[in-house]
């Protein structure tokens, strides 16, 4: 087991000692120890924030980024503990949101060039025979709420909606170009993620949408041009965590890695890639963050920190995602 396991089970930060023994350990849920750490977890300051802080701040469940969206993607990536119903309210909203009379409505704009998102009124775009939509949206609320044991048959109807919307590449996008014919990494990753949350290792039809979808990145190498073999852009060589909607090495990685697809000889390149990020103290760094700071209220602004975020510096997130990447891709034997 590689030995900075044990240094993060020691972390000061209790949500990261869940985050390792439920993530990686792949301890029993349901015994003593993870029973007590869970409600360690939930009585924590970075949980208590995440949960209560989106009830204070105005501009909707959006709000970048402390919105309701975004903590509860937050909550859903350290693992917290599922079934919190003190959550209810906050996915309320969100699955309110995301099953809008809008998302039900198209309008087809044909192949009209030069067509913008307005032209489609309060209906959704459908243009070049595409749907023009931020399936990132939905990809995250269906992700997060799904993690967070506190899915209902609305998530269904969000799954349906997604699988409506895939494009024949079997990804999304939002461009309203007309050109636009291929589809957005960044608009695809999360709801390959959230397909595959709501249906686990199944053979529904949402769990082959986001193996479809996975296969999307896998045939780019995750950031690589499909023609040149050259990276697409170099800060997606980077690590970052949180990810909000961006996409990344790491962000790419982590879908193959709930899809059991991490040992694809397509995400050999890039798994190079992580592990040339491993620092001398077998920690990962993060190379920058998303995020402006911790001020409540403040536009771009997280509701916790997630530490350092400077090349040479350890980042406990990112080490613990990347070793999960790694056990997925059989890189790594962790117990």
């Amino acid at each position: 087991m590689p030995r900075v396991i044990d240094q993060l089970l020691s972390a000061d930060d209790v949500c990261v000692q869940w985050k390792v023994r439920r993530d990686l350990l792949e301890e029993d849920l349901d015994s003593r120890t993870m029973r007590r750490l869970a409600d360690l977890v939930r009585a924590s300051p970075r949980a208590t924030a995440l949960r209560e802080g989106p009830g204070t701040v105005k501009g909707g469940s959006y709000a970048n980024w402390q919105g309701a969206h975004w903590a509860t993607l937050a909550l859903a990536d350290l693992g917290y503990p599922p079934g919190d119903t003190r959550l209810q309210p906050m996915v309320d909203q969100l699955l309110k949101a995301r099953l809008h009379d809008r998302y039900w409505q198209e309008c087809d704009l044909g192949d009209r060039p030069g067509a913008k998102r307005s032209d489609a009124g309060a209906a959704l775009p459908v243009l070049g025979g595409r749907h023009r939509v931020h399936a990132s949206v939905h990809g995250g609320t269906l992700y997060a709420v799904t993690r967070l044991g506190l899915a209902d048959e609305r998530c269904a109807q969000i799954a349906d909606l997604l699988r409506r919307w895939q494009w024949p590449d079997a990804g999304w996008n939002c461009d309203m170009r007309l050109e636009a014919s291929t589809s957005s990494v960044h608009e695809t990753w999360l709801p390959a993620r959230g397909l595959a949350a709501a249906t686990g290792r199944g053979s529904s039809a949402a769990h082959t949408a986001a193996r479809r979808a996975a296969g999307t990145l896998l045939d780019r190498g995750l950031i690589y041009r499909r023609k040149t073999g050259m990276v697409v852009r170099p800060a997606w060589m980077k690590l970052r965590f949180p990810a909000y909607w961006h996409y990344d090495l790491l962000a790419g990685l982590r879908v193959l890695a709930d899809l059991d697809l991490a040992r694809d000889n397509r995400a050999q390149r890039a798994l190079d890639v992580l592990e040339r990020h491993r620092l001398e103290s077998d920690y990962w760094p993060a190379h920058g963050r998303r995020y402006r700071g911790t001020t409540p209220g403040v536009s771009l602004h997280d509701w916790v920190g997630w530490g350092p975020a400077h090349p040479g510096q350890p980042n406990e997130w990112v080490t613990v995602e990347a070793l999960r990447v790694l056990k997925a891709a059989g890189r790594i034997t962790v117990p």
